[in-house]
């Protein structure tokens, strides 16, 4: 689990925080099993292996999706609880500041966890949000703000955590996510509103 939060964290938070707008586009994945409805401030970046990226034209904010086959919502929970998470290579340090909160989605099981911390000497204050599915699903969803514009963000980021649908994954897509999927647009579409 150790090595998987150094992975995930360290690459996603990297990017750093969320600027606003006040519309959202849908972005659905069947290799992942997600639909999730993004802010028009945040534009899509290339996949990444098994990560998706959005990121705001100016840098100041992000989102992550990343699917992950084997997620155990409560070891991920111990282990922020317990020893946080920190990565010296890429200066990520986090935190949980809170208690988590479920997540109200329908078949599976969703924890919301506020967290806090450093990425290569920027204060950062997040969310990550992580999912499991009775179909197989398993992803992290994860945005962070610089504390300054939290309080602008957060509500932002409750309307997109709160849009987090399970879908029906398409086990062929599933299979070549390594080799398809980072170079064909047919894994996921975005619609917009």
């Amino acid at each position: 689990m150790r090595k998987f939060m150094t992975s995930t964290l360290g690459a996603i938070l990297a990017l750093g925080v969320i600027s606003g707008s006040a519309g959202a586009a849908n972005f659905t994945n069947i290799a992942f099993g997600i639909s999730i409805d993004v802010d028009d401030a945040l534009t899509r970046q290339p996949p990444l292996r098994d990560i998706q990226y959005f990121k705001s034209q100016d840098k100041s904010g992000s989102l992550m999706i990343k699917r992950i086959h084997d997620l155990t919502i409560i070891d991920l929970l111990e282990e922020l609880r317990d020893v946080g998470y920190r990565d010296m290579r890429d200066g990520v340090i986090l935190g949980m500041t809170g208690e988590p909160i479920e997540a109200d989605i329908e078949s599976g099981r969703g924890l919301l966890i506020p967290v806090r911390g450093r990425i290569r000497g920027q204060q950062i204050t997040g969310v990550v949000g992580a999912y499991s599915g009775h179909d197989g699903q398993g992803f992290l969803v994860i945005g962070t703000a610089k504390p300054e514009h939290w309080a602008a963000w957060e509500p932002r980021m409750k309307t997109m955590f709160d849009s987090v649908r399970f879908v029906e994954i398409d086990r062929k897509t599933m299979v070549g996510i390594g080799k398809t999927c980072s170079r064909a647009r047919s894994c996921s579409t975005s619609v917009r509103r």
